[in-house]
């Protein structure tokens, strides 16, 4: 079939599934490759790809299932030791990876699965081929004259040289179809999987890896010392294409009693293993995404009957009625609570989803590049909304590939500068004051200032008076301009002046805020925090006129009411600019009235100031009349914001909420007011 129906909820299961198959089979081969090898990583990946084999063959997706296949016999023979890990077979792996996603890749978009494996299964069976002859060679010493004894005899000398009495001894005669192409290579696969069985003893002709097709014949014997019996012998070598006839005769019989032994073990095994159950299904992300949708209706209900309530307290404070109904809000908002806890955790993925992705990238980049980095991830396992982890692979990407690009040295480089050779990449992700804290950091090169000052003046991308008054984390911020760029030659990499303004542009739609710290000769850091959800937050309610603002509570630091005479003392202008006295530091302040042209009444008497974070970065904002604290429900404007749009270029605003009354909240982007 080589083509899936989507309609079928077994295709959508088999696509999710492999896509897991295929990306954990390439984060173990990228441990084997750091050096984390075991038998047990081994025999993960063979069980997944003999998994993918067997699924879509069953799928009926061919190519997929013979590729897989291929790559199960190649692990089979690593894993049982006849061939060794290097980087020639490293290679052949990851580039059957890679083949294996651009398949499930088709399939994703309901195309046919015509890809060529030919050349990717000729370098398996390239490698598989030599080592295997190797192996022979050191296992099968077969004494020159017994090619001219008898069969009887020969069978006698070999029973005579093996004194092993737990081993069953076979003679497997094998007769190949006449349409067999590649005979010695057919005979080559046929002594491998016997070689998963047991020890092959001797193979007859000896020297089948060199005779042509003309000159092979139809026959090829095996002597084989194993603890299987005749059945599995058959099984396996069943599962073996273009053979006619398959005869087996036991030469010597091993001893029963372990064979007992042997099968209680398994008898006891196998009544452990029955006892595991699974805690978890499978749910289609549209019934979250409607479960979800339900629950934010929920929330602005809620606020809507708190608000009632509030009101109808005042008028019926005594009546036993009206208790009542606050006592069962109060419970009605425990419960809604915890329902958007729990519905919120369902929406919630670990960054690994993400994050495991990189090592291939890193690897591959690296090679190219000439450059030996040693990647390190950690905080994966730290949880954000699964909509904010989609649109973070892009900047995430971009800033990985700039930081080996124009970071990290070569290991001559590094050499020189008493660095060790092998570069620091680090990629970290922890939880901080209810929002998502990403760090990619390196110990290379640094950014250069001047360098940064020079073309941002050679692009007119700023003048030279307003260059001056800039700060160290102003002018690292000219970076995220569009066009900017430092590399001096354009490559595949980096250098085409797009990059880091798309990362600034795909934060900031996730509301989201990123900065830049650096250091000469030291390394560069790249700072991404992000709200855990798009969705739902706590954010203060403020009134400017008649129109409502909300400002999400992670971006407050502290709110204070001033009078008069402390108006005057902390209030006032500095180099042209009004600036606020806060804990011993001058801070600008803005009236957010003013800043959105909104008509709005402050007292000269009494003012309310709320101090806001941004980074490094803090700001002081008038307001007008503070309304409360409560959780919004954030729609996103980015369709409606922008030139020929519906709302044009709005700064400052990241979103709007809907409110219980049905009006609606503006929320304010505390980022964009402060680049402004």
């Amino acid at each position: 079939m080589d083509k899936i129906d989507f309609n079928d909820a077994y295709n959508s299961m088999f696509l999710e599934e492999t896509k897991e198959q295929i990306d954990k089979i390439e984060q173990e081969l990228l441990a084997i490759e750091t050096g984390q090898i075991n038998d047990e990583v081994i025999n993960n990946i063979f069980r997944m790809a003999h998994s993918i084999k067997g699924s879509s063959g069953a799928m009926g997706i061919h190519r997929m299932s013979e590729l897989s296949h291929n790559l199960e016999n190649l692990l089979d023979m690593i894993r049982s030791k006849k061939i060794s890990i290097d980087s020639q077979v490293m290679d052949i792996c990851f580039s059957s990876i890679d083949v294996l996603n651009e398949m499930h890749k088709s399939l994703s978009k309901g195309e046919i699965v015509d890809h060529d494996i030919n050349e990717l299964s000729n370098q398996i069976q390239f490698i598989m081929d030599k080592e295997l002859s190797s192996k022979l060679n050191k296992t099968c010493k077969i004494d020159k004259e017994e090619t001219n004894i008898s069969d009887k005899e020969k069978e006698k000398k070999i029973l005579s040289k093996n004194k092993n009495n737990r081993l069953n001894i076979f003679k497997v005669t094998i007769i190949l179809s006449k349409s067999v192409k590649m005979k010695s290579v057919k005979s080559f696969i046929i002594v491998n999987n016997l070689l998963d069985m047991g020890e092959v003893l001797n193979v007859n002709p000896d020297n089948f890896d060199k005779i042509s097709d003309e000159d092979f014949g139809e026959t090829l014997s095996v002597f084989l010392a194993t603890d299987k019996n005749k059945e599995d012998i058959s099984i396996k070598l069943n599962s073996i294409s273009e053979i006619e006839k398959i005869y087996i005769t036991k030469l010597k019989e091993k001893n029963k009693k372990r064979k007992i032994v042997s099968e209680n073990i398994n008898k006891e095994n196998n009544s452990k293993g029955t006892e595991t159950r699974s805690t978890s299904i499978r749910i289609d992300v549209k019934k979250i995404d409607k479960l979800f949708n339900l629950v934010e209706e929920f929330i602005i209900d809620k606020e809507n009957l708190n608000q009632l309530g509030r009101e109808l307290n005042k008028k019926y404070k005594n009546d036993s009625s009206m208790k009542q109904l606050i006592k069962s809000l109060t419970h009605l908002n425990f419960i809604g609570s915890e329902l958007q806890e729990t519905v919120m955790s369902t929406r919630m993925l670990p960054l690994s989803h993400i994050f495991d992705r990189f090592p291939r990238m890193i690897r591959d980049l690296s090679k190219k590049l000439n450059k030996n980095v040693d990647f390190v991830i950690e905080g994966k396992e730290t949880e954000i909304d699964r909509h904010i982890i989609e649109e973070l692979l892009d900047p995430l990407t971009h800033i990985l590939r700039n930081s080996i690009d124009h970071g990290l040295e070569t290991p001559t480089e590094r050499k020189l500068q008493n660095k060790r050779e092998k570069g620091l990449l680090k990629l970290s992700a922890k939880h901080e004051e209810g929002a998502v804290v990403i760090e990619v950091e390196d110990d290379g090169k640094g950014v250069d200032i001047e360098k940064i000052k020079g073309k941002a003046l050679e692009k007119g991308l700023i003048s030279k008076e307003d260059i001056k008054s800039l700060l160290k984390t102003d002018i690292l911020q000219l970076m995220f301009l569009p066009g900017f760029s430092t590399a001096n030659e354009v490559s595949d990499v980096s250098g085409r002046g797009v990059g880091l303004d798309v990362v600034k542009s795909n934060i900031s739609k996730l509301n989201g805020i990123i900065d830049i710290d650096t250091d000469i000769g030291k390394g560069t850091k790249f700072t991404i925090k992000l709200p855990l959800t798009l969705a739902i937050v706590k954010a203060l309610l403020i009134k400017e006129g008649n129109h409502t603002f909300s400002i999400p509570i992670y971006s407050i630091i502290e709110m204070i009411r001033l009078k008069e005479d402390e108006i005057k003392e902390r209030i006032y202008k500095t180099k042209g600019h009004k600036v606020f006295s806060w804990r011993d530091q001058l801070i600008p302040i803005v009236r957010l009235g003013e800043y959105f042209e909104v008509t709005s009444k402050i007292s000269s008497s009494k003012m309310f100031i709320v101090v806001v974070g941004h980074s490094e970065r803090k700001m002081a904002l008038i307001i007008d009349r503070v309304i409360g604290e409560q959780e919004i429900v954030i729609k996103s404007m980015s369709e409606f914001i922008g030139e020929e749009k519906l709302f044009g270029n709005v700064k400052g605003i990241s979103g709007v909420s809907i409110l219980g009354n049905g009006s609606f909240a503006h929320i304010v982007d505390i980022a964009a007011i402060m680049n402004r």
